[in-house]
């Protein structure tokens, strides 16, 4: 488990860790998974629209969603595999006032360190949708066998009175193949988007000259 562990901190390292900018936001590129709509964006890429204007975000075209009974928890996962690889996106609501830092805290004790043989990477700061997050990484045994090492990165966005857990878990061997997914995943992800911001984003889409730099 120590080989693995080292090699995947290499891994994290190289691909997972590194800095960008996004329309003047920082973020970092992470590897940190239907009542929506889905609007054509990026070629391979499509726009959803959460339930109650949740959230929005660009997912791969070829991703399915899955939106839990109480439509506080939407799930992303690719068709076309059978690995386990996945984008959950949880709204729940938080005390007035407390900190994505408090969150992680909660989020470590009640959910992460009881996860099979958990090994923490690494926990940080970073910019998400304009917002401070911190970002939770690290690796687990999937169903305690230690030939399935798994990524399992967690981001957390406090709001005024609610937060957004993105938690993203994929097998080690495979990290690097969804790295451009996850940045797109992270650059796009805005919670409760304004109708404005909503008619934008359709409208950019619709019309390719809005892409042309002046």
């Amino acid at each position: 488990m120590r080989f693995v562990s080292n090699k995947l901190a290499l891994v994290i390292s190289l691909v997972l860790l590194t800095t960008c900018s996004v329309a003047g936001a920082q973020y970092m590129d992470l590897l940190m998974p239907g009542g929506g709509k889905s609007k054509v964006a990026n070629k391979g890429q499509q726009k959803y629209l959460a339930p109650g204007q949740m959230f929005q975000v660009e997912i791969p075209t070829n991703w399915g969603v899955m939106v839990g009974d109480d439509q506080s928890t939407i799930t992303f996962v690719p068709q076309n595999t059978n690995l386990r690889i996945f984008m959950a996106v949880r709204r729940m609501p938080i005390p007035t006032g407390a900190s994505a830092v408090q969150i992680a805290l909660n989020a470590k004790e009640q959910r992460l360190q009881l996860l099979p043989l958990w090994q923490e990477s690494s926990t940080r700061k970073a910019v998400v949708a304009g917002r401070q997050a911190v970002v939770i990484t690290g690796t687990y045994n999937y169903q305690g066998n230690r030939e399935y090492p798994i990524v399992a990165e967690e981001v957390i966005l406090a709001l005024e009175n609610e937060a957004f857990i993105l938690h993203f878990e994929c097998f080690t061997g495979v990290v690097q193949q969804y790295s451009g997914m996850l940045e797109t995943f992270y650059s796009t992800f805005t919670p409760r988007p304004t109708i404005e911001q909503i008619e934008q984003s359709q409208q950019k889409k619709r019309n390719p000259l809005l892409d042309v730099p002046y």
